[in-house]
């Protein structure tokens, strides 16, 4: 089920994550960080909901399904450093992608390595061998 979530915010579609998450009833709480995060323009959690994902993900840290911690750290910003190998298929890109958003860089920083991945490739970029 967080495989779903995480691949609908992937793909940007964060209606489509917020509308699986209300259909799975064990979701209710998460329905509600999912919201605020959807609804919030710049993507910035109201303190007390930032809190609560902090907490949980704190508590994931022996958790099996490596798409519950990365939506949690996505949505709270958790942890930058935080690897996700034992996600199958864990591309460039991905690795890219999950980086931009979870520091919620602007546009320019965004084109910039959109430039330096076409223009390179990732085994010339040093971060990301």
């Amino acid at each position: 089920m967080w495989a779903v979530i995480y691949y609908c915010i992937r793909c940007g579609d964060l209606n489509a994550a917020m509308q699986y998450a209300a259909s799975v009833p064990v979701l209710a709480n998460f329905v509600t960080y999912i919201k605020s995060y959807t609804d919030n323009r710049d993507k910035k959690l109201p303190d007390q909901i930032a809190v609560q994902i902090l907490q949980e993900y704190r508590q994931l840290r022996n958790e099996q399904d490596p798409y519950k911690s990365i939506v949690f750290n996505l949505l709270g910003r958790c942890d930058a450093t935080k690897s996700y190998n034992a996600i199958r298929r864990w591309t460039t890109q991905d690795f890219m992608w999950f980086k931009v958003r979870i520091f919620n860089a602007p546009s320019k920083i965004i084109q910039i390595l959109v430039i330096l991945y076409a223009n390179y490739g990732h085994n010339n970029i040093p971060v990301l061998r």
